[in-house]
């Protein structure tokens, strides 16, 4: 007996595929046993209409625990009944013509030898092709079908072909887009070797993703009873992995130390999408094994279709992760990794012959990427485009926005590129999936179980959302003994407990509401450890000591306080050599304990036995549901934990609120575009005239219908489009970025010159005008016997709005200019009297003291200290400015500063800054000794890093390329073996370029 398991949709009918075993001869069963995967069908299209009342009543599926069609062979005819099982009955439906919902025999047809034939039927006089085909694997037959509709069954419907899907391992829950999530009709046939069952818990999930008016009723669970399928083979052939290399699995097995791809991943690896090439979006929980899958297909685009890919990343931080992670793959395989970030990347990207390439980069950079191939009509040398964190679309900034825009390029005019998007699950994901044109895989898979609590007061609650009760009551917390009274006062939230109770045989991670939270959380579990915990790993936890002293010729109260026992604390605060090498001893096991901030859960993967949330509040705004996910996503350690546990801490007053963001629905991805009313509408104006893409208002409206701002309109302001649009020319017309060239909605529009550096520069569509002007000015009183001047035009306007002045500070600093200086503040409109009235705290009129300018000026002295040699701690200690604050701003500069000698070479006046600012783009980029630059173009090595090994003797590129990764280990101290293989490996990778 064959089973065929049926889902059903609105105004749709599912297909079949049968399965011809039993009239196979003795020689084809031989022959068929012999073959890993062989067609025993016939590729065509079979006429099949379908009359009498199809009955689409959802209440039939919903109220029943299993739905399936039987199938039993009689002498080489097949009749095939569709029964269901509920609790109380098991009714056959055929028999009931009232509510017949299908009767349907199948005929093998003896004049096409191993083929089989569909007979024509009428129902609802709807007319669908057929399209199947009959594959075998190890005697175990599991095939996913989706047959295509023809227009007039389903608008838009595409061709797709079947997918062999075995699974692998027991237990295995499907619920790839194939399955669960297309728009197109689709049945899953097997053998009697597997049962399946529909799983009412994921049934309220699938239809909250699903806004369409398909009603998604279930997906299967398929549980394997045979070990005759319990095959892990890797591969599709025995040449290929995934048509890859082979040598692509065993060294990747050998380099991340797994045994084997999770289900999921092989799953998505067969998807219809990955083999045509078709755009493709996969929704899963952080930590779910997302980029693996990202890696070789880019891997396969690079070494199979000879095409360049852009990996796209959120963070300059994961950029250098993933450079580092993909070099010896590059290495080894024979292509160029590329880092596209801050300063680092060449625009547009170098021509190879040889070799292809992968743009690894932040959302900035590839825009910067795709932007450049169209100017040069380079399009056909990019391949794919893979997007991590596809979500941040809609995050309602400048960056959403930027990401939007991105994409909308590469699918109008890339239409060749495959786009690969990464995501955490949200409610209208199926908007993404239309605006991407793609098709969609979600699953809920974890390598490890999560177990998530609760506590509030001295209560830990275990979360279960599956009951009425949606705590349930484990135990009580209490303080450990022998700590003092006043140390009680200051952890009111048991945290010491919770921590003790991992630590350090296992790790934790505490996720604080405040930079300062962090540290202070930090200093006080500092105070109250046992004292033997300073035993553990102190030899360890000494040299990470010295190379923080190295990094900024000095280390923190609260660092040299808590790193004794494990602790250390992480933010934005922290430079990013503090910050790597932290990250580094946490990953090696050094440090046991991070108090953190948010970011680190969107940052480099960092995970934890246990996370605990110290309240549910970043700043002064409670947690949303997508950052709950993603911190708590960071509990458990595939390989390594059985289970993971996450701990939020709950005030009274809180609990309503943590109820509705426990028991909430998912988010939604709103478009960005229209942010600060309107300006990526205006950004993306620009853009299209700058790339000639657009040239008239007819073409816009054309492109902005396949935006997915457009998509999520609703029908009434759809029709206002156009005006929008309009709305929007006039706007840049105004502030001199446009032309209309007469007046005429059909004839051109160009960009003035200003509108053109505005877009080469890729600056702030409304702070131009501001930016201009200030240039123009300094042109009639340039001081150039430094360079303070020129900083103070190249801070980045950005970083004015976050600073806060403390103004005696101020006034005692500007005190100490030497008279060149001061005539470089007079000139910008920074004066010692404002600067005196607000020392003494009194009040300026608007007309004699514009903030922006104090605050910008105060930035371009910081910027001036660190030309000057000094080191971040002095510059920070003097100024009162945090570490990590101090370094964002000097990279920041950087890339400011790259970004105006674009916007100035497009104004003919400015021709003299070009020169000027390439010379301070040197000198910013080259702060660190001379000695050190080689050693810092490595992905990832910061300043220490790079003090150790020019120490140590490792002084060029070719040194480290060609030294053993276990003798670098050795000769380096607190440097594991994994990290200095990256090292040596984006040596080669850089030192071959």
């Amino acid at each position: 007996m064959h089973y065929l398991f049926i889902f059903f949709r609105q105004n749709c009918i599912q297909f079949l595929k049968m399965l011809q075993n039993s009239n196979l001869s003795k020689a084809d069963q031989i022959n068929k046993n012999s073959s890993k995967k062989r067609n025993l069908g016939i590729n065509r299209r079979s006429r099949f209409s379908l009359n009498k009342s199809f009955n689409t009543n959802h209440d039939f599926i919903e109220n029943s625990s299993l739905t399936k069609i039987s199938s039993q062979s009689n002498n080489n005819n097949y009749e095939t009944t569709l029964t269901r099982t509920t609790a109380n009955n098991n009714t056959s439906i055929k028999k009931k013509t009232g509510k017949s919902l299908m009767n349907i025999n199948v005929t093998s047809n003896k004049d096409h030898d191993k083929s089989m034939k569909l007979e024509e039927y009428n129902f609802d006089d709807t007319l669908c092709d057929i399209p199947y085909e009959i594959f075998d694997k190890n005697d175990v037959t599991l095939c996913i079908e989706q047959s295509q509709l023809k227009s007039n069954c389903i608008d838009g419907e595409s061709d797709e072909s079947c997918s062999d899907i075995i699974p692998e391992t027991p237990n295995q829950t499907i619920s790839t887009h194939d399955q669960c999530f297309s728009s197109t009709p689709l049945f899953l046939m097997n053998e009697p070797n597997f049962e399946a069952t529909i799983i009412s818990s994921q049934k309220n999930l699938l239809e909250n993703l699903n806004d369409s008016n398909e009603k998604i009723l279930a997906c299967l669970n398929v549980t394997e009873l045979s070990s005759s399928a319990n095959s892990n083979n890797e591969q599709s052939n025995n040449d290929t992995f995934y048509d890859l290399p082979i040598g692509v699995r065993d060294y990747l097995f050998q380099i991340r130390g797994i045994k084997s791809l999770y289900s999921w991943q092989k799953h998505c690896l067969k998807l219809s999408a990955v083999r045509k090439r078709k755009n493709l979006i996969y929704s899963l929980p952080t930590s779910g094994g997302k980029t693996l899958v990202a890696e070789l297909l880019i891997m396969k685009e690079i070494l199979k279709q000879k095409k360049n890919a852009i990996f796209v990343l959120p963070y300059v931080s994961i950029v250098q992760e993933k450079v580092r992670e993909l070099s010896p793959f590059a290495v080894e395989f024979n292509f160029h990794v590329e880092e596209y970030a801050a300063s680092r990347g060449i625009l547009p990207p170098r021509k190879r012959r040889k070799k292809n390439s992968v743009y690894i980069a932040t959302i900035e950079k590839a825009n910067a990427i795709v932007n450049s191939l169209v100017e040069l009509n380079r399009e056909d040398e990019l391949g794919m485009i893979v997007i991590d964190e596809l979500h941040m679309i809609g995050e309602g900034g400048g960056r959403g926005a930027l990401l939007e825009i991105l994409i909308s390029k590469v699918l109008y005019k890339f239409l060749h590129v495959q786009v690969i998007g990464m995501s955490a699950t949200f409610g209208n994901i199926e908007e993404l999936k239309t605006f991407l044109n793609a098709e969609l895989y979600i699953n809920d898979f974890r390598p490890v179980e999560l177990i998530e609590y609760v506590k509030m007061d001295d209560t830990l609650y275990e979360i279960n959302k599956n009951s009425e009760e949606l705590y349930r009551k484990v135990r009580t917390v209490t303080h450990i003994q022998n700590i003092s009274s006043a140390l009680k006062a200051g952890d009111p939230d048991h945290i010491l407990t919770l921590v003790l109770e991992v630590i350090p045989q296992n790790s934790c991670l505490i996720f604080c509401s405040t930079k300062k939270n962090c540290e202070s959380v930090a200093l006080m579990l500092a105070k109250s450890m046992p004292k033997e915990l300073m035993v553990n790993k102190k030899e360890e936890r000494q040299q990470l000591l010295d190379l923080l002293k190295s990094t900024i010729s000095g280390v923190c109260f609260t660092l040299k306080s808590t790193i004794a026992f494990g602790i250390a604390y992480h933010h934005s605060g922290l430079t990013m050599d503090e910050r790597k090498l932290i990250e580094e001893a946490y990953s090696s096991g050094v440090l046991c304990l991070l108090c953190c901030t948010s970011t680190l859960a969107a940052g480099v993967n960092l995970p934890a036995k246990r996370v605990i949330l110290r309240s549910p509040y970043i700043g002064n705004a409670f947690l949303m549901k997508s950052q709950y996910k993603q911190m708590v996503g960071r509990a458990g350690r595939a390989g390594i934990d059985t289970s993971g546990e996450s701990i939020i801490i709950l005030q009274q007053k809180d609990k309503v609120k943590a109820r509705e963001l426990l028991e909430g629905p998912i988010g939604s991805c709103k478009s960005s575009l229209s942010y600060q009313d309107g300006k990526g509408f205006r950004h993306l104006i620009l853009t299209l005239l700058g790339l000639k893409i657009c040239m008239c208002l007819n073409t816009m409206e054309s492109f902005f219908k396949k935006t997915l701002h457009y998509i999520q309109l609703d029908d009434s302001k759809k029709s206002t489009l156009l005006d929008d649009i309009s709305r929007e020319i006039n706007h840049l017309v105004k502030i001199n970025m446009l032309v209309i060239i007469d007046g005429e909605e059909n004839e051109d529009i160009q960009l003035t010159s200003l509108g053109q550096a505005t877009y080469k520069g890729c600056m702030d569509i409304d702070k131009t005008p501001f930016i201009y002007e200030q240039l123009k000015h300094a042109l009639s009183g340039m001081v150039l016997a430094n360079e303070l001047h020129l900083l103070y035009l190249a801070t980045p306007v950005d970083h004015v709005e976050n600073l806060y002045l403390k103004w005696m500070l101020y006034y005692n600093q500007v005190n100490k200019l030497n008279p060149i200086n001061l005539k470089t503040a007079e000139f910008v409109g920074v004066t010692e009297s404002v600067l005196s009235k607000k020392a003494a705290g009194k009040r300026c009129s608007k007309d004699s003291f514009d903030e922006f300018i104090y605050k910008r000026f105060f930035l371009a002295l910081l910027l001036f200290e660190l030309l000057k040699k000094k080191s971040v701690l002095q510059v920070s200690e003097t100024y009162e400015i945090s570490r990590g604050f101090l370094q964002n701003l000097l990279v920041s500069s950087i890339s400011y500063t790259s970004l105006l000698i674009h916007f100035t070479a497009e104004i003919s006046e400015f021709w003299v800054y070009k020169i000027l600012f390439q010379a301070l783009l040197e000198r910013l980029s080259n702060t660190s000794s001379i000695e050190l630059a080689p050693l810092l173009e490595i992905p990832g090595i910061k300043e220490a890093r790079a003090h150790q090994l020019f120490k140590c003797g490792y002084r060029t590129l070719q040194h480290l390329a060609s030294v053993n990764p276990e003798k670098l280990s050795a000769d380096i101290k607190n440097l594991p073996r994994n990290q200095a293989r990256l090292i040596t490996t984006s040596a080669k990778v850089i030192f071959n370029f």
